[in-house]
């Protein structure tokens, strides 16, 4: 929040008091007035923003920030990778690959559980899945990481990020409801991986789908942007 707060303060300010009202108000004439106010603070006792006193509504300014994110994350994204590829070469390319494709010859089959739990282990402190996989994916682009051990590490990653929704219902209001989400969370990240990961011909399954994907977004440069919209 230290980095991102001012430059996202500069971009749009949402008034929050306005979204826990909408969340809030059960009766439909005061709930349809309130859907009528725009959610994009336009008071001058706060500092400017990109949005301030825009004849935009909220849903246009919405798809808007919605194309510079996107435009915002995937150059992100291209810039990892450029700088992975120049850092993990030589000898520390042969350090990564060793650590991160982990496997124990005495025991097989083991060292995916370690890496479940590792994946778990490094969301739980990072408090967000994306942050542990989107960080890891350009090193499975690069060949350092195998698909096979990206998948367990993924599934670990999954989970563990459950947690932070349990900590969220812990901190709120209504324990009760919250837990609830919460849990069903949890269960559901638990259920798919007893489904999906335990037995070894399962597994490929899931890493044939994206194994399929990877190959026809090489092929086809529109594939990923179709994905998205039908899947999505």
């Amino acid at each position: 929040k230290v980095i991102t707060k001012p430059v996202t303060s500069r971009l749009v300010q949402v008034d929050k008091k306005l979204v826990t009202k909408v969340a809030q108000e059960s009766d439909p004439e005061k709930l349809e007035k309130l859907m009528k106010s725009s959610m994009i603070v336009n008071s001058q006792s706060k500092s400017s923003h990109m949005f301030m006193d825009t004849p935009m509504d909220d849903s246009t300014a919405g798809f808007l920030l919605l194309a510079i994110s996107l435009v915002l994350l995937s150059t992100c994204l291209i810039l990892l990778v450029k700088t992975l590829q120049s850092v993990f070469r030589g000898r520390a390319a042969i350090w990564m690959k060793s650590l991160l494709n982990l496997e124990f010859k005495s025991v097989p089959g083991v060292a995916d559980y370690v890496l479940i739990l590792f994946g778990a282990g490094i969301t739980i402190l990072m408090q967000s899945s994306s942050i542990t996989t989107s960080t890891l994916t350009p090193l499975v682009g690069i060949g350092l990481i195998k698909l096979e051990k990206m998948f367990p590490f993924t599934v670990g990653a999954n989970i563990g990020t459950t947690v932070t929704g349990i900590l969220s219902a812990l901190a709120g209001s209504n324990i009760a409801t919250g837990m609830t989400v919460a849990l069903s969370h949890l269960l559901f990240n638990l259920l798919g991986t007893l489904i999906w990961f335990p037995v070894p011909f399962m597994r490929r399954i899931p890493i044939g789908m994206a194994k399929l994907n990877g190959n026809l977004a090489a092929e086809w440069k529109f594939f990923p942007i179709i994905y998205l919209i039908v899947v999505f």
